[in-house]
């Protein structure tokens, strides 16, 4: 076998490799491990999955939480085809931070109230809703609204913030937020309800 013909042959399996792993395979998204608390919006026995990741001061995981969730929970999740799931993560500030400290509180504490808090704090983001907003005092009036335990805000979470933040972001390649996953795979556009509706497996 000649030299050009072996190093086409090589070449050309190498491009299928390649092709291969960028390919619409999922990945896994539990990143976490056995540390991670999946708490599902629909039946968590669902097939399709989709992961929102999020940091609650970006004002773009604001809109899509006000705009595509929406959408997205009368199309699919009421109707038991897709399970969702939120991850919250520390890119932009203090308030980032210690929001995210909270919300995997009430995930550990409180399950049952979680998508309850996490909707309210993100309905009430941005210039028109309270001034103290991410602020401890505004957390304490949460868990007094949502009748949270102690642990909820004046503990720390059990698994560092920003570590959760660092091992998602590297183990999902995140650039920028918010970024969607369905089945493991990310919509290039998160805005798109096409794009989501195409990764879905029935």
């Amino acid at each position: 076998m000649s030299d050009f013909l072996m190093k086409s042959i090589i070449g050309l399996a190498l491009l299928l490799f390649i092709t291969g792993c960028t390919s619409e395979e999922g990945i896994d998204t539990n990143v976490l491990g056995e540390e991670e608390i999946l708490l599902y919006v629909g039946d968590s026995d669902t097939e399709d999955e989709l992961l929102f990741v999020m940091d609650y001061s970006c004002p773009w995981c604001k809109v899509w939480m006000d705009d595509i969730y929406p959408e997205v929970k009368e199309h699919w999740i009421d109707n038991e085809k897709l399970k969702f799931r939120t991850q919250t993560m520390v890119y932009l500030n203090e308030n980032s931070l210690r929001l995210t400290d909270f919300d995997q509180n009430v995930k550990l504490y409180h399950p049952e109230l979680y998508y309850d808090v996490i909707h309210e704090i993100m309905a009430e983001a941005g210039e028109e809703g309270p001034e103290n907003w991410g602020s401890i005092a505004y957390i304490e009036d949460k868990a007094t609204q949502f009748n949270l335990n102690e642990k909820t805000w004046s503990s720390k979470p059990a698994v560092d913030s920003i570590s959760v933040t660092r091992r998602y972001t590297r183990a999902l390649n995140i650039e920028t937020v918010p970024a969607v996953f369905v089945n493991g795979v990310k919509v290039e556009d998160p805005f798109s309800l096409d794009e989501i509706e195409k990764l879905l497996t029935r």
